[in-house]
């Protein structure tokens, strides 16, 4: 497809009895006609066709494209002049996500893709998580999209300039409608839209990807391709950004790039995403950043970011923004799921529910992630056995085949941003495939590094980072900011060790830069029961994201990588199962908090944290009722702090 491809399509009909939504008046000569362009951007949609949660089979209260689906058509009926734009991260994330990509799918459009055709989607741009199953899939399940989609940054291979690249997608694309003014006379403008991802997914997805495709940076890329766009008669630019907003200052490597991209300027509406936030948020303003227009709306279909342009004629007689505000809008349990589109994912939908029930095998307990946040428990310990065999297993016959092996997991599914109903909660008895992915979220591969007693003790830094800093005598804190997700805190399973909470955080949680170098909140870190030296070395299973430098953590990079798998991690997961190798017994307490004289904090989790009476027991909570956001809350004492009642820690060795 040429990069310079444009697209000619019929405008939308405006509905009867519409409502136009009233623009403040331009700076323009009086009776100059003015036109009013409304720009709709969903982003991070993963997978979430319907508000159906596919690892409990309960409704997703607010998200799900077929209830943005309604929040679309409302949009559009207020508008005259509207385009809806897709920003990436669509494909994956979900089961019916899995389903698509495990070959059991028909030959007929992904589900994802069909409903965005069906919803009249405009352009799109991939995001990283859209790379996750390789290549091939990616161009097969793009191939469908009966919009254009664009990449200026992740190419085939990189020229001189980012204009001699050779594209994996489009840099771009001019869409040309025939927009209304206020009169209802029409005029031709022509859209430019371009798009970019973060260039860590070379990173992230380095197995699948090395040698398939090159990345640039996303302002570079930008800025590259932005002279051609506009030569090429552009009258305003769109920017599909899959990028949260990061800082100010552009950056050849930058994962959060929208701030970026607006400073620059030259674009006149960003549609961001990646980081699963919400901008603008519920203060007035005008929802602009450096003067532009931009949205960054949220995760599952949670809101719809709305662009209101208001365009007038320049000297030359062309069409340029003249305003621009933004605003977003929220799903909720309210909104209605769009018959349309529920009709035409229900095939799709079905042939899913029936994939999960599959059976795996069998649990011997409960596995929940309900206290994963203060405790080590079965449902992390399964996946950390998993890996830890797994790895074992591939450096068999290598120069580090001795070496003990260690593994890290985090809770995937532990509240946080994503809201209290985000938590994996596998009942004991019969184990299905939804199970599974109710364990283990992610398409994640196996992989193992080799770490020093330093680097592992760092490692474990950057995890008890994600915590609250708690002084002596303090009550009632908070223990984990709400805004912390989960899968930035790694146990290391074989290891042992405290985590002091009253000493500050030696890693920024949010970046993962190093804080305070003096600072240290592990403490008495022993391997097989034998404190850790700084020059020991260990092999620790982990995946392929945390290789990747999600997270940030220090030293755990491909230079640091000894092993790798194709074998995804839940087939892994799947295969203990099914060997009738499950824990039977709650976690070993591979961690716990350090006392902390006088002091207690506040745990937020699910209200269904509560069927679990025993481990709320055997943890010392205390109920404090409900949070105003739907969370549980629980007090728990640090002095001093309750052990896990599981096995003693003296028998958890390294394997």
């Amino acid at each position: 497809m040429d990069k310079r491809r444009t697209e000619l399509l019929p405008p939308r009909r405006r509905p009867a009895g519409d409502v136009v939504t009233q623009f403040p008046t331009p700076p323009s000569a009086p009776g100059a006609p003015r036109i009013r362009l409304r720009i709709l951007g969903m982003s991070d949609l993963h997978a979430h066709l319907r508000a159906h949660d596919y690892d409990t089979g309960r409704p997703l209260p607010a998200a799900g494209l077929t209830r943005l689906a309604s929040l679309v058509r409302a949009a559009r009926a207020e508008a005259p002049n509207c385009l809806l734009f897709d920003n990436g991260d669509t494909l994956q994330g979900t089961a019916l996500g899995d389903w698509a990509a495990s070959g059991e799918a028909a030959e007929a459009p992904h589900p994802m893709v069909a409903a965005l055709n069906l919803l009249g989607v405009d352009a799109a741009t991939p995001g990283n998580h859209d790379f996750n199953y390789g290549l091939p899939f990616l161009e097969a399940a793009l191939a469908g999209a009966a919009y254009p989609l664009v990449c200026a940054n992740a190419v085939r291979a990189r020229g001189r300039h980012p204009d001699e690249d050779r594209p994996l997608l489009p840099a771009w694309t001019i869409l040309e409608r025939a927009l209304a003014d206020d009169t209802g006379r029409r005029h031709r403008v022509r859209i430019g839209v371009i798009g970019a991802v973060p260039p860590q997914i070379m990173d992230w997805d380095r197995r699948i990807l090395k040698d398939r495709i090159e990345m640039r940076g996303i302002c570079e890329a930008v800025a590259g391709h932005l002279p051609a766009l506009r030569r090429a008669g552009a009258d305003l630019v769109v920017m599909l950004s899959h990028s949260g907003l990061g800082c100010d200052s552009a950056g050849p490597g930058q994962e959060q790039a929208a701030r970026a991209l607006a400073r620059e300027g030259g674009l006149d509406a960003i549609i961001a995403g990646h980081s699963h936030g919400l901008f603008p948020g519920p203060a007035p303003g005008d929802g602009c950043l450096h003067g532009t227009p931009l949205v960054l709306p949220g995760f599952w279909g949670s809101h719809l970011g709305v662009i209101d342009l208001e365009l007038g004629r320049d000297a030359e007689g062309r069409w340029r923004p003249a305003r621009g505000r933004a605003h977003l809008r929220p799903v909720t349990a309210e909104t209605a799921e769009d018959p349309a589109l529920l009709a035409a994912s229900e095939t799709a939908h079905r042939a899913t529910m029936g994939w999960l029930g599959r059976p795996v095998g069998h649990a011997p307990i409960r596995l929940h992630s309900y206290f994963s946040m203060i405790a080590p428990d079965p449902a992390q310990e399964i996946v950390a056995e998993a890996q830890a065999e797994g790895l074992a297993g591939l450096l068999a016959g290598t120069p580090h085949e001795g070496l003990p092996v260690l593994s890290a997991t985090s809770p995937f599914k532990c509240g946080g941003p994503a809201g209290p109903d985000f938590y994996t909660d596998v009942p004991a008895g019969p184990v299905s495939l939804r199970h599974v992915a109710d364990l283990y979220t992610y398409p994640n591969s196996l992989c193992g590094v080799l770490v020093t007693g330093a680097g592992l003790r760092d490692w474990l830094e950057r995890s008890a980072a994600i915590f609250e800093q708690i002084l002596p005598g303090s009550r009632g804190a908070d223990l984990v900011p709400p805004e912390r997700p989960g899968y930035d805190f790694d146990t290391i399973f074989g290891a042992s060790y405290l985590i002091d909470l009253a000493a500050p955080p030696r890693f920024d949680p949010a970046t993962g830069a190093l804080a305070d170098p003096g600072a240290r909140r592990i403490r008495d870190l022993r391997v097989a029961g034998r404190k850790v030296a700084d020059s020991d070395r260990f092999a620790v299973a982990t995946n392929n994201y945390r290789t990747g430098g999600g997270g940030n953590f220090p030293g755990i990079d491909a230079d640091a990588l000894i092993a790798e798998s194709s074998t995804g991690l839940r087939e892994l997961i799947a295969r203990r199962f099914a060997e009738g190798r499950a824990p039977a017994l709650p976690a070993a307490p591979a961690w716990r908090f350090a006392a902390v004289p006088g002091a207690s904090a506040r745990l937020a989790s699910s209200p269904r944290a509560r069927s679990a009476p025993a481990d709320m027991a055997r943890l010392g909570l205390a109920d404090l009722g409900d949070r105003a956001d739907g969370f549980a809350l629980f007090e728990l004492p640090l002095d001093p702090p309750p052990g896990f009642a599981g096995r003693p820690p003296a028998k958890q060795a390294a394997r």
